[in-house]
């Protein structure tokens, strides 16, 4: 719904101008500068309320919704004093810092030299920290410690106690330095 009204937006504002500028028809003209802009509000206010709609009512996120905040998220250079952080496959330490359900996720290769594998148990061994062993879920729902999307895993930082500390571009990830915020 949000993107018909969306495009019918720009069709109303291109023809309404370019017809009301051919013709000299005045109306055409102020009609494709009043409604054009206001179908677009209107579906900016439909893409805004449906993101709301998910936080009052606590609806779990579909598989859509998902892509679409993974794939909206802002990549960070990621770096931390506390471990090396494992390149992405283009060889830098770029990540998107996810953010859902008000928790940060990230991708658990950021960590790949720490962690290892058996079958859907995930266990991490960072510096200076203890063990933690985590279980993979298929798929994102809120509160899950690891999951699988996309052939990507994301970790819950908060479960493996670190902070990702955002300065503009940069996120230093950190360990939490007081006990009451790991769980």
């Amino acid at each position: 719904m949000q993107l018909f009204i969306f495009i019918m937006g720009i069709i109303v504002l291109v023809f309404g101008i370019f017809f009301g500028f051919a013709s000299g028809n005045l109306t055409l003209l102020l009609a494709g500068f009043v409604a054009g802009p206001l179908l677009l509000g209107i579906a900016k206010i439909i893409q805004i309320l449906e993101g709301l709609d998910h936080k009052l009512l606590r609806i779990p996120y579909s598989l859509d919704q998902v892509w679409k905040v993974i794939k909206s998220s802002t990549i960070y250079e990621m770096e931390s004093k506390d471990f090396e952080v494992h390149p992405n496959v283009k060889g830098n330490t770029q990540f998107p810092l996810v953010l859902l359900d008000d928790e940060y996720y990230l991708k658990a290769r950021v960590f790949k030299k720490y962690f290892k594998e058996e079958e859907n148990e995930y266990l991490f061994e960072l510096p200076k920290q203890e063990p933690i062993t985590l279980q993979k879920s298929y798929s994102y729902y809120p509160g899950v410690e690891l999951f699988d999307f996309r052939d990507h895993l994301y970790v819950l930082l908060k479960k493996i106690n670190v902070y990702p500390n955002i300065e503009g571009n940069k996120v230093t990830l950190e360990y939490f330095k007081d006990e009451r915020y790991v769980s």
